[in-house]
């Protein structure tokens, strides 16, 4: 492990946990550390034996022989043809690194859940404990297991060594990131040792942060209450117009008529409830603020406007893109300062967004800086450009490639979280404008996952063009999935995991 990047050398002072420690090479370094108490945990006899002569005699040092799993009990461990590796889950098909990887022998042991094995050990949650898992196949089991304990911060820091296990690595190591940081805690540094290492720390702000978010779901429920009433005695009104027209119906084409009217008066009225509801929750989530950004007169509805909320303050991106400016990129650069400055954290995301036409570059502009953000917004205005497709088409799109560039290669995260909203450039500039949104973005990022949200999408074209990303993600080799959303002016999220 890379001492200098790892902060938990440093400030370990309570106990060193090692889940899987083998014959621990790691031993004499642990013993150099501030730690009170080193606590060894492997299933395997031989060494466990290996172990205990080591440490004979050594006080600051516990060796417990058993597996940690799902649940406690005994199960077969499988040894494998590599020294060392060993799982309580067996192999499906070898993964693509070691394609001569089997089983070449099967022994019972002893299981131990996470929960069974912390309640014995005791720990002290004041001091700074690290725990270290090498269980190979059972490391999300176990990290779910620490977060659904209600005690993830009894340890300062978690390293989790991640071994080639199954045909999707990448993925795998993605995921046991997030159950990571689901867990209350912060990617500090990857290393490669026989496989991927994750090192992490706890994030000091996680109670706080689990406090405000049953605050904002209170607030929410309220909200929703609020917002069935007003529905409730819209629907008596409708009601009530329904009866009073059933008495006053006439034959004949009149009759027709009416019907017609009260139907899409009917939508209508159902269509600006839905968009009342999308406001107040907007209002709600700027309950202590200043003011929500205007609605009207700018394209985005309020509806999309309280998704892209929801989506920013649950999934903490690294970078978000937008694709035609206007009230969202406002109302984004609002919900990040709101956010942040709930939070007191200083790594929300960097927020680009381009616009070709230079008189909304200025509206956006001065939107910005009448809202304060002028400077915390990179707002680019690109005249339209050709760019031409993998398969050889033209079209016309935003000259941003060089921008991407510079702002892509800034990103520190190997696994960057990208949020791309598409709201431009309109149709009236070709067939298919929006199109080259996503091959401009994937031909810049190879790792990370990319959530593509697109407005409008009630409409044919927009239709065709999400049909159009699809194929070009299944001939990247990405994995996705596609997410209709039911707005005023229609919604579409592709969620694209590019490892």
């Amino acid at each position: 492990m890379e001492k200098e990047l790892v902060s938990a050398w440093e400030n370990v002072d309570g106990t060193i946990l090692h889940i899987g420690a083998g014959e621990c090479s790691e031993l004499e370094a642990y013993q150099r550390t501030e730690a009170q108490r080193i606590v060894l945990v492997e299933p395997r006899p031989e060494a466990v034996r290996v172990l205990r002569d080591r440490t004979a005699g050594n006080e600051r040092i516990e060796i417990v022989e058993t597996a940690v799993g799902r649940k406690s009990g005994s199960k077969p461990l499988y040894y494998f043809n590599i020294p060392q590796l060993a799982s309580l889950n067996s192999i499906k098909e070898p993964p693509e690194r070691w394609p001569g990887l089997q089983v070449v022998e099967k022994r019972n042991v002893s299981v131990t859940d996470l929960p069974q094995l912390l309640k014995s050990l005791s720990l002290d949650s004041k001091r700074g404990n690290w725990l270290i898992i090498e269980a190979h196949g059972e490391e999300e089991s176990l990290l779910q297991a620490l977060a659904l304990s209600g005690l993830p911060q009894l340890f300062s820091y978690v390293s989790l060594h991640i071994v080639p296990n199954n045909s999707d690595f990448s993925r795998t190591v993605s995921m046991l990131r997030r159950e990571l940081e689901s867990a209350g805690y912060r990617l500090e540094h990857t290393a490669t040792q026989l496989g991927v290492v994750l090192h992490s720390r706890a994030d000091e702000r996680w109670l706080e942060s689990k406090d405000l978010l049953k605050k904002l779901t209170a607030l929410d429920q309220e909200q929703k209450n609020a917002s069935t009433d007003l529905s409730n005695a819209l629907k008596k009104i409708l009601k009530a117009q329904e009866n009073i027209s059933e008495k006053l119906s006439e034959a004949g084409s009149f009759a027709r008529c009416r019907e017609k009217i009260q139907s899409q008066t009917k939508k209508d009225i159902l269509s600006g409830v839905k968009q009342i509801e999308a406001y107040l929750g907007i209002q709600s989530f700027f309950n202590d603020w200043k003011q929500v950004p205007s609605m009207h007169g700018w394209p985005v509805s309020p509806d999309f406007g309280l998704y892209l909320i929801r989506i920013i303050e649950k999934k903490n991106y690294d970078l978000i893109i937008e694709f035609g400016s206007g009230s969202s990129t406002v109302l984004i650069a609002e919900a990040i300062s709101k956010i942040k400055s709930s939070l007191m954290d200083s790594t929300f995301p960097t927020q680009v967004a381009f616009e070709h036409l230079e008189e909304f570059y200025n509206k956006t502009r001065s939107q910005l800086k009448e809202s304060g953000h002028e400077k915390s917004v990179q707002l680019e205005l690109s005249p339209l450009a050709e760019f031409i497709d993998d398969k050889g088409n033209s079209y016309s799109y935003y000259s941003c490639e060089k921008v991407l560039f510079d702002v892509f290669n800034s990103i520190v995260d190997p696994f960057p979280k990208i949020l791309v909203v598409v709201d431009g450039p309109p149709g009236s500039t070709g067939r298919h404008a929006r199109f080259p949104a996503l091959p401009v973005v994937l031909r810049k990022v190879k790792t990370g996952t990319i959530d593509v949200l697109l407005d409008d999408f009630a409409r044919k074209e927009e239709d065709e063009v999400v049909g159009m990303w699809e194929e070009y993600i299944k001939n990247s080799n990405f994995d996705y999935e596609r997410i209709d959303l039911d707005f005023e002016k229609g919604g579409c999220m592709l969620r694209i995991s590019a490892m």
